[in-house]
């Protein structure tokens, strides 16, 4: 009997087994487009919805637009720490493949009329009365990415600016004196966040880390609009000017990596914008992590990681942009008086 037993236990197939052997010469379900998951889901024809182009058209189209906005791009290492201070050699500044000129005579007398105007006040100084009002009815260089579509993130859109504007405005209005000096004061509740905080902490360090490296001197300017009355509503405040009539931007990067290229060009709208405004060549575009271990450092205790990259003036860039900054221009809530 219990040899019966074990003979018909033993040549009964296994029931996994026999699954897998099923799913094994069963065809394989073709799954549809997404373009056509979405009619179905929906009712209505996605070509309908994204005006007659099909998500994945419409995805493809941004990407493009991205990429053909940085196309002309003229960016080259001044300076790696990875590389123990590998900037460009001799050799390739000779031949012109690695960096480029620019009227650095230009730059400085720009810079002395700059250095001016800052001193007639014009330009109004960081987290000061003047700097709040103005920035609410401008267009600044960190906001045009967002504004031309080229930011990839979701709260930098020409609405969600926009609409950050107009409620900086209203609370402005409604804040009295008091309440204006203690926002002059105390720093914005923004600077609470982590990553903004690490970055308004080490940009100082930075710059002295930068001006050690380079030997340039680094002057600090406040917001400048730019000359031309066509762009009255274009403003910038870079990080420092070089005397040699640099624009000198610096990031401190959190929880990202350090890269080259990659980071500089995620920016170059707001460095294309940066060089327009005060109408000139070069900005040194500047990453840096001090010293030590734990989120937002080098990983190593004993030195820094920088990467200094030299980024040339877009002309053709700002012409093709200009007109959508001038509409959207029309979208700011009305200045402060």
């Amino acid at each position: 009997m219990s040899s019966q037993l074990r003979i018909l236990t033993t040549n009964q197939a296994h029931p996994s087994r026999s699954n897998k052997a099923k799913n094994r010469d069963a065809p394989r379900k073709q799954r549809l487009p997404l373009a056509e998951r979405l009619e179905l889901k929906l009712g209505v024809s996605v070509a309908e919805l994204n005006g007659k182009r099909s998500v994945l058209e419409g995805g493809e189209a941004l990407r493009r637009r991205r990429a053909k906005s940085k196309e002309n791009a003229q960016i080259y290492v001044r300076y790696d720490s990875e590389n123990r201070g590998g900037g460009v050699s001799k050799e390739d500044d000779d031949n012109g493949s690695s960096s480029f000129e620019y009227d650095e005579e230009r730059g400085k007398a720009i810079l002395q009329r700059v250095l001016q105007e800052e001193n007639e006040k014009r330009y109004p100084k960081q987290l000061s009365d003047a700097w709040f009002r103005k920035r609410v009815a401008m267009v600044t260089a960190s906001d045009v990415g967002g504004i031309l579509g080229l930011e990839k993130r979701r709260d930098m859109t020409m609405d969600k600016i926009m609409e950050k504007k107009f409620k900086q405005r209203e609370r402005y209005e409604e804040m009295g004196d008091d309440g204006r000096a203690n926002r002059i004061a105390i720093p914005p509740a923004m600077n609470k966040v982590p990553a903004t905080k690490h970055g308004d902490y080490y940009e100082e360090i930075a710059i002295k880390h930068y001006e050690a490296i380079t030997g340039e001197v680094c002057i600090p300017c406040g917001l400048k609009t730019h000359d031309d009355g066509e762009y009255w509503f274009l403003g910038a405040s870079p990080d420092g000017l070089t005397e040699s009539g640099k624009i000198v931007e610096v990031k401190c990067p959190y929880t990202r990596k350090i890269q080259q290229k990659t980071r500089c060009l995620e920016h170059y709208s707001q460095i294309q914008t940066l060089l327009e405004v005060f109408d000139l060549e070069v900005c040194d575009f500047v990453q840096f992590k001090p010293a030590g271990r734990g989120t937002g450092h080098s990983g190593d205790v004993s030195r820094p990681k920088m990467l200094i990259e030299c980024v040339k003036r877009d002309r053709v860039w700002f012409a093709n942009h200009s007109k959508e900054l001038v509409n959207a221009s029309k979208k700011l809530p009305m200045p402060l008086l």
